[in-house]
């Protein structure tokens, strides 16, 4: 570009390639500055949900540990409970067979043993139906405790899944940022070697141009030198032969 002159041209290939240098050494600050960029972001995160997470185990931990120990008191008076009943029961059963005994002095064998039967079976379905309850309630308490763990999972879970999604879109930007410095480069790459391709288009053209001009100016030359050995040439008298009419003289040189 300097050899033909294209001092523009010049310029910009020199401004071009300075630019690249330029984002080339200001790449590693980048990306380092992304990265402390992304650390902090990540760590502000992790520390925000770690809180949050902290406070929602606290939460449910004791919204479980008051059903544990609500689901005990109640498991362990039931037990106690149907064995009062039970007692009782067992209690107002053997008296009543022995009332029914007591009257059947006079009744057959059999009556008395069919009644004592009937108060038997009473006894056992009631006994029956109130344990069948006690374990219902039993297992329906059981059932409570599981879905409010279920529910201490799936908060957790939530929690976790919100502070992945962020630490996602963190990675995302740093890697936005890092690739929009390097689409910098690489456009400054082809701005640079557009400026030498046009640098060197315009120097071929001027070279092209140069060239004809010296074919031309060649050219030139040796019709001169022709007109000038007409002008100037002998006849075989050995007479100068020619026209010194400036006119004339014109007409010989082509204009």
């Amino acid at each position: 570009a300097l050899a033909s002159g294209d001092l523009a041209g010049a310029a910009k290939v020199g401004l071009s390639a300075l630019k690249l240098v330029w984002l080339k050494g200001l790449f590693p600050l980048k990306k380092a500055w992304a990265g402390l960029k992304n650390f902090l972001n990540d760590s502000w995160t992790i520390t925000v949900y770690s809180i949050l997470k902290l406070g929602n185990n606290l939460w449910y931990g004791l919204l479980m540990g008051l059903k544990q120990i609500g689901d005990a008191m109640a498991d362990a008076w039931g037990f106690l409970w149907d064995g009062i009943v039970d007692v009782f029961e067992r209690t107002v059963l053997e008296l009543q067979k022995a009332w029914i005994k007591t009257k059947g002095l006079f009744s057959s064998e059999d009556e008395v043993n069919a009644e004592i039967r009937v108060v038997e079976r009473e006894y056992e379905d009631r006994k029956a139906a109130r344990h069948r309850s006690s374990d219902e309630a039993v297992t329906r308490r059981e059932r409570e405790r599981a879905a409010l763990n279920s529910e201490w999972d799936r908060s957790n879970k939530a929690i976790d899944d919100a502070m992945n999604g962020e630490i996602a879109d963190n990675q995302r930007e740093y890697a936005k940022a890092v690739a929009d410095a390097s689409g910098e480069i690489e456009a400054a790459k082809r701005e640079w070697r557009s400026a030498i391709d046009e640098v060197k288009k315009r120097a071929a053209e001027s070279a092209a141009a140069t060239e004809a001009a010296k074919a031309k100016s060649g050219a030139a030359a040796d019709a001169t030198k022709k007109a000038g050995a007409t002008i100037s040439g002998l006849s075989d008298g050995g007479k100068s032969v020619g026209a010194w009419s400036a006119q004339e003289l014109d007409a010989l040189l082509g204009g």
